[in-house]
């Protein structure tokens, strides 16, 4: 807690100046403007891959507010470093709903940043929002909208929701931020052409990076947050319907033992639930934001994606490697994506995914316990609940038996050879967005 005080009381309050609009290679760029002191001020920005002329028609009010409001996911990452008590929002209105819900997605968001900082705070009291600018009345979407838009990060679960639509292919686009290859890879393996992928390119601004190389405060926050805001205006501008995310029923699960700290919160039932709730209220269109996956757990999607060989080559789920479009076979995200495969597919066609066989590696048996037992916090990665991995673990030992170092550690320390599985196999979550007539693509199979 002594950096974190520290920092608050050096800089008490960190403020969001402004946004700017503007045309850039014929696009739309937004360049933002936040202020910790006058030392210290980030400018990230964003390029949308639309023509400018279409921010300028009679919808340029409406995506003025979508604009402002990514600016508000997008700040958190930089508040984060000083963490001050009052976050300032001089360029837009927030009314105390809004405020009570930026506070909501920050502190759980930041859940955690908080938890491995060892900072102790309650939601009511880390921070203070209060905003400058006059209240306007939210100003409605015109115009029509039909068709989806998928969001893209190159994993199996982008893929199982690309290839449940894909008889919809002409009405659907994909939106990826960055460019990275295995999201495009994977949207073209679904058959996207160039011009049906919306790349939006999203700018950090580096100076976060020296701060925290030089001992601010560091850690996770909720960047499908800023996914779910960005995805918005790229629906907005394309005039799509429907924008339908690949987040599974298991991201709602908890990390911490006997805390509420959630990895993958901005992923999870609860926030799809709030964001829903705040662009009905706050940016009002016909747009719906939903995940088509939220019924099913990642054993299910499993299940469904090596029905789908074309991807095996080119998807990735590793952050580690994400860089080099590669498995570093070196985090638990990796192992996690093994062992979930294993009870599906050959050993030989797993080590043609990663390039190693991780069920073999001795190093990878330091994950062991955080992946299958409660008593330990779970991998701070996108990973499954630990019911499914011990599902995938015990179906593995069944299916190869000994000789593996992860399969060996297993069946000495946790492996019962009569628990039932069945619930996993099985499992169907009700709570769900997902519009009625689609609903029978995630049932069968």
């Amino acid at each position: 807690m002594g950096a974190f005080e520290e920092l608050r009381r050096k800089y008490p309050v960190f403020s969001y100046k402004s946004f700017d609009v503007e045309k850039y290679e014929g696009n739309i760029r937004v360049r933002y403007v936040f202020v910790q002191d006058d030392d210290i001020q980030f400018r990230p920005e964003w390029i949308f891959p639309f023509d400018y002329n279409e921010y300028l028609t009679e919808n340029k009010a409406f995506y003025d507010t979508a604009f402002f409001n990514l600016g508000m996911a997008e700040l958190v990452s930089y508040w984060k470093a000083c963490a001050s008590r009052v976050i300032s929002v001089e360029c837009g209105s927030l009314d105390d709903w809004q405020t009570r819900w930026w506070r909501k997605l920050y502190f759980n968001g930041l859940g955690e940043f908080f938890y491995r900082n060892g900072i102790e705070v309650s939601e009511e009291t880390f921070v203070h929002i209060r905003s400058s600018a006059s209240d306007l009345p939210p100003v409605r979407y015109r115009g029509s909208t039909e068709g989806f838009l998928i969001p893209v990060g190159g994993g199996k679960d982008s893929c199982v929701t690309m290839q449940l639509l894909s008889d919809m292919r002409t009405e659907s686009r994909c939106f990826v931020v960055n460019a990275l290859p295995a999201a495009v890879n994977t949207a073209k393996a679904s058959g996207f052409s160039d011009d049906e992928i919306f790349i939006c390119r999203r700018r950090l601004d580096r100076r976060i990076i020296e701060l925290n190389e030089k001992g601010y405060l560091n850690g996770h926050t909720p960047f499908s947050a800023v996914v779910a805001f960005s995805a918005f205006i790229c629906a907005a501008l394309s005039h799509r319907r429907y924008i339908v995310l690949s987040n599974e029923s298991s991201a709602n699960d908890s990390y911490v033992k006997g805390a509420s700290v959630n990895h993958q919160y901005s992923k999870s039932f609860e926030f799809e639930n709030d964001f829903r709730a705040y662009a009905g209220r706050c940016m009002p269109s016909d747009i719906e934001y939903f995940s088509l996956l939220r019924p099913l757990n990642e054993w299910n999607i499993v299940r469904r994606f090596v029905r789908y060989p074309e991807y095996f080559g080119i998807f990735r789920s590793c952050n580690l490697g994400s860089r080099e479009n590669k498995w570093c076979c070196r985090c638990s995200k990796c192992l996690f994506v093994y062992i979930m495969l294993s009870p599906f597919l050959p050993q030989e066609e797993l080590e043609r995914i990663f390039g190693a066989n991780l069920l073999a590696d001795p190093d990878m048996v330091k994950f062991l316990d955080g992946l299958v037992c409660e008593n330990f916090d779970k991998p701070f990665e996108c990973i499954g609940t630990r019911e499914e991995i011990n599902a995938a673990l015990s179906a593995a030992v069944k299916k190869l038996g000994r000789g593996y170092a992860v399969l060996d550690a297993y069946a000495e320390k946790y492996y019962d050879p009569d628990a039932d599985y069945s619930c996993v196999e099985n499992y169907y979550d009700s709570d769900n967005n997902v519009p009625d007539f689609l609903r029978s693509r995630v049932d069968e199979g």
